[in-house]
């Protein structure tokens, strides 16, 4: 018989050797899943022994991750900067690396400030949802074409005692707001038809119109620069997300219009989001 600890060592090993990045990830999932036990105390149970029936349900969804297909489909959530937000088969996956907007916004704040927070393309709630819970003085606006978004979206705010919060379904193209914003933040479509068989082929299981954007995948940040600077208070932020090879044309976008920007890197030392201040 196997203890948990027996399981993640031989796990560990089977998806470094199929090169799966995140495997910490995939395996606590896997073993707070199929045994019912919160992340946080899977400590205690190091070496006890896994159930037989376990076993076999760790097993066959450790081989969907070796085959790339999302986990997080069969197990309907997902854990995103300490907390777990529900999805489905119809919903965009959050990704761990996201969670540095969310790090970013809470260094820049001034907790004696009142926000105004809009999320963009907020999927199942996770940025909005988290930025809620932390920025006390605050009031968030979290918006998506996907009504099985904003029904997740919803939930998970519920779920999690969420206050301060809205979410609206609506295409942001057509977005109209008389309340301007301090922080504007997005995680958009920036992947581009040319590069989505270049990406992990767990990708091609989400939904493709929170993926891919025209314009060389750029279409829909530069609709966001243009747009939404005129949706920020003086002094806003506007904060998001795009790929690694994005970042020197997003610095020219954002350079046309902020007084301030930069770009920050994820995790793993990539050039990953961009901001500007009005």
């Amino acid at each position: 018989m196997l203890t948990y600890n027996d399981w993640l060592c031989i796990s560990k090993n089977i998806l470094i050797k199929f090169n799966i990045s995140n495997y910490n990830y995939y395996l606590y999932s896997i073993l707070s899943y199929v045994n019912n036990i919160p992340l946080d105390n899977l400590f205690l149970y190091k070496y006890n022994y896994l159930l037989n029936k376990n076993l076999l349900i760790m097993n066959n969804l450790l081989s969907k991750v070796i085959r790339n297909i999302p986990i997080e489909f069969y197990i309907n959530k997902i854990y995103f900067w300490s907390y777990f937000f529900e999805i489905n088969n119809n919903s965009f996956i959050p990704r761990i690396e996201t969670e540095c907007l969310i790090d970013f916004i809470l260094n820049y704040i001034d907790n004696n400030k009142f926000y105004n927070i809009l999320d963009l393309g907020t999927g199942v709630g996770n940025i909005a949802i988290c930025l809620s819970k932390n920025i006390k003085k605050s009031y968030t606006i979290g918006i998506d074409i996907n009504l099985n978004s904003i029904e997740l979206a919803r939930k998970n705010s519920l779920n999690l005692n969420s206050k301060n919060i809205h979410f609206i379904l609506c295409d942001w193209f057509n977005f109209n707001s008389k309340i301007k914003f301090d922080i504007i933040v997005s995680n958009p479509p920036y992947i581009s038809l040319n590069e989505l068989n270049l990406c992990n082929k767990s990708i091609l299981y989400e939904p493709k119109k929170s993926l891919i954007s025209n314009n060389s995948g750029l279409y829909d940040i530069k609709y966001l620069i243009n747009k939404f600077y005129n949706f920020l208070k003086d002094n806003g932020l506007i904060i998001f997300e795009h790929g690694f090879n994005q970042d020197y044309l997003i610095k020219l976008l954002l350079s046309s219009k902020f007084k301030i920007f930069n770009k920050l890197k994820d995790n793993n030392n990539i050039k990953r989001f961009s901001y500007g201040i009005k």
